[in-house]
């Protein structure tokens, strides 16, 4: 029996609960009859109890410039052995243990995400005619309120708006302040929604013309995976699990904006890779490979 210790946040708690939907027989709330550890978050733990039993690391990414060797040294000593979610969360990894790393991306819960094909009454519903609608959906700016995010990139984000004709911009979730303050000083139109429902945020991205994940560091994001469940054009900078479901005609080097000119969505292709990750089929694979080592 497994028991996890998870941070009580948006999309830690959805991964978490959409593996406890289709595991409910494998996971306990009482330690006392656990068998293994699952810290599915690396920075919380402090939180895992001194009992001699194994622990499984997840590591989402790692900012190796923010990275506390003190700490480090402490995840170190508790862990079995660890659980990556991307080919770039794996790179950096390697580089700092010699422990056994299993390379999985989450399973993906196939309530949450959809492709809704009336895009026309969708997007009327949201009181959008012939717009072209670019989508930024995570945090891009410190909890300060003014200080950009610099691993998530909303000065390029800000910067590849330049690359379109009178985009309008759609945002949501918490701390988005940097780039409303670009967008306002670029005179782009925008729709903020800061609180949002899991149905709303799939109808969003339906509506949308291009996506843009413009980070220089990513553990997903989760974006991609929701992006190409919905269908949704989508443009990545190469982080987290960007090279493994989508088109390399669809990666750009931030580093290197030249290359620019050239991305372009591929759906079908990003499509045809996400479902491979979906619950319940992709979740056997998932349990067998990281609890048992299989």
């Amino acid at each position: 029996m497994i028991f996890i210790i998870y941070e009580e946040k948006w999309v830690s708690k959805k991964i978490i609960q959409c593996w406890m939907k289709y595991n409910s027989d494998k996971y306990t709330n009482d330690i006392s009859k656990a068998t293994k550890i699952w810290l599915f978050n690396h920075y919380l733990y402090k939180k895992v109890p001194k009992m001699d039993l194994p622990v499984i690391t997840t590591i989402h990414h790692i900012e190796e410039s923010k990275l506390n060797k003190k700490e480090w040294e402490e995840i170190e000593k508790l862990t079995l052995y660890y659980h990556s979610i991307s080919p770039k969360t794996t790179e950096v990894l390697k580089k700092m243990t010699n422990k056994k790393i299993i390379e999985l991306p989450m399973p993906l819960n196939p309530s949450e995400n959809s492709f809704i094909p009336d895009k026309k009454i969708l997007r009327e519903k949201w009181g959008f005619k012939n717009e072209f609608l670019i989508g930024s959906f995570q945090r891009d700016t410190e909890k300060d309120g003014k200080t950009p995010k610099k691993e998530k990139g909303p000065d390029i984000f800000l910067k590849l708006l330049d690359k379109y004709k009178d985009p309008f911009v759609i945002l949501t979730g918490y701390n988005r302040q940097f780039i409303i303050d670009g967008l306002e000083k670029k005179g782009i139109k925008y729709l903020y929604k800061e609180n949002i429902q899991d149905n709303e945020i799939n109808e969003l991205y339906n509506i949308l013309d291009l996506y843009i994940v413009s980070s220089r560091v990513e553990g997903g994001p989760r974006a991609i995976f929701e992006c190409a469940l919905c269908k949704t054009p989508i443009i990545s900078s190469d982080v987290g699990i960007a090279s493994k479901i989508l088109s390399k005609k669809s990666l750009f080097d931030w580093n290197n904006m030249d290359n620019f000119k050239n991305v372009e969505p591929d759906i079908d292709f990003a499509y045809k890779n996400a479902v491979l990750y979906l619950a319940p089929v992709y979740m056997i694979e998932f349990n067998i490979k990281l609890f048992f080592n299989k």
